[in-house]
């Protein structure tokens, strides 16, 4: 009689290269090692077994799990109900995702996939549209095609690294 009343999900942590990159770990900013499946059974939705192709974190179960238990949820955190997505309203989903580690972080928002990380003192970038460029084998961050998309990109997760970067220096001073 749980299954009526239990939140099931089934994902992991990282996925490994197996060669991409000439890499056989994880830790890197590309979709081989930090897109991995989630398979979610929603008791709070119909039972319908579909797909989504919409962005999530891990972190998203995080708030999923309390909103299951009818817990509030704390205050300003990043996490987010997946339940939208499990009952199938798509539309209303931010469809991005986020990832630091370090000085390396990247945003996802729909196709559009910008990567940050620093060479000596500088910055430096990466933009793939993964529809047409799944393996991200084609950096277009200089395609002046593409510069818009880059700006707006680039000024979200600038903001979003530097904000992470604040919080934990914040973390450590309370230490």
């Amino acid at each position: 009689g749980l299954v009526q009343d239990t939140l099931v999900a089934f994902t992991a942590d990282h996925g490994e290269f197996g060669g991409q990159f000439r890499a056989f770990y994880k830790g890197l900013p590309y979709e081989a090692s930090c897109h991995v499946p989630m398979i979610i059974r929603d008791p709070r939705a119909p039972a319908q077994g579909r797909r989504c192709d919409r962005a999530t974190n891990n972190i998203d179960l995080f708030s999923t799990f309390l909103s299951v238990a009818g817990t509030p949820l704390p205050h300003n955190i990043e996490s987010r109900d997946l339940a939208p997505l499990v009952r199938g309203d798509e539309e209303a989903w931010d469809n991005r995702s986020l990832w630091k580690k370090g000085a390396q972080s990247f945003l996802v928002r729909d196709d559009d996939k910008l990567v940050r990380g620093e060479v000596g003192e500088n910055l430096v970038y990466e933009f793939y549209n993964l529809a047409v460029d799944p393996l991200e084998e084609r950096n277009l961050v200089d395609d002046p095609d593409q510069l818009a998309r880059v700006n707006r990109l680039r000024d979200e997760l600038d903001a979003w690294h530097d904000e992470q970067d604040e919080k934990g220096r914040a973390r450590l001073a309370g230490f």
